[in-house]
């Protein structure tokens, strides 16, 4: 009797990562996870620079701050809490600072890194962890609540359609000759009950579906069945 269903990854693949591959993984904690043992492996990786960032809209921020310098001011979400201290709600709580100057400072130096590592990558890897996404004001989707009163945000589940586009977009600004690698993190999100982290799956999983087999960009795209 079988107490686990074994799952056998496609024999042909459209790329290949070798130790000689420069890799950048955005995504949720798996992403960590991951790109820890890659790192231990020997491979050359750069993973979630900016903190886990769970949902494809939060990814398609950090990508388009990276790589599109002048809009940063304008799209970066800066609030200040009760104690004047500023913060950073497009990614981790170490974003965080005493005056709005320095916090803007930091997030350019590390945005600035994370554009290099894209632009010298040959391989450009995405883990979902959720199609839930929470959004600042009822419309800014933030990476991380920061400990802000939940009265802050309201919480929506993205489409299918909503996920390929956030991925597309991203593609878009990937350099010429990077290859993209989707992944669905297998951990489970039970706040919302395993029916809900189930629901929210099947959401990334017709999402990733939908980017790869509506890719007109030239860009290689593969989905690998973590997940499974």
């Amino acid at each position: 009797m079988e107490f686990r269903t074994p799952v056998e990854t496609p024999v042909e693949h459209p790329f290949e990562i070798t130790h000689d591959t420069r890799i950048v993984m955005l995504g949720s904690c798996f992403t960590d996870n991951i790109g820890s043992r890659l790192e231990r492996d020997g491979f050359h990786v750069t993973h979630n620079p900016m903190g886990p960032l769970y949902n494809a809209l939060s990814i398609q921020q950090a990508v388009t701050l990276a790589m599109l310098p002048g809009c940063r001011r304008d799209r970066l979400l800066l609030r200040q809490d009760s104690e004047g201290r500023w913060h950073c709600l497009n990614f981790a709580t170490r974003y965080t600072a005493a005056d709005r100057e320095t916090l803007l400072r930091m997030l350019d130096d590390d945005l600035d890194r994370l554009r290099q590592d894209i632009l010298e990558a040959g391989v450009v890897a995405l883990t979902l962890g959720t199609a839930f996404v929470f959004r600042l004001d009822g419309t800014d989707t933030v990476g991380n609540c920061h400990k802000f009163p939940a009265s802050c945000f309201t919480r929506d589940m993205m489409t299918p359609d909503d996920v390929a586009m956030a991925l597309h977009s991203v593609i878009s600004l990937l350099p010429e000759g990077a290859k993209a690698l989707f992944t669905v993190s297998p951990i489970r999100h039970v706040a919302d009950g395993l029916h809900g982290n189930q629901l929210s799956k099947s959401v990334l999983h017709l999402g990733v579906d939908k980017a790869i087999k509506g890719n007109h960009s030239g860009c290689p795209m593969f989905y690998f069945p973590a997940y499974e």
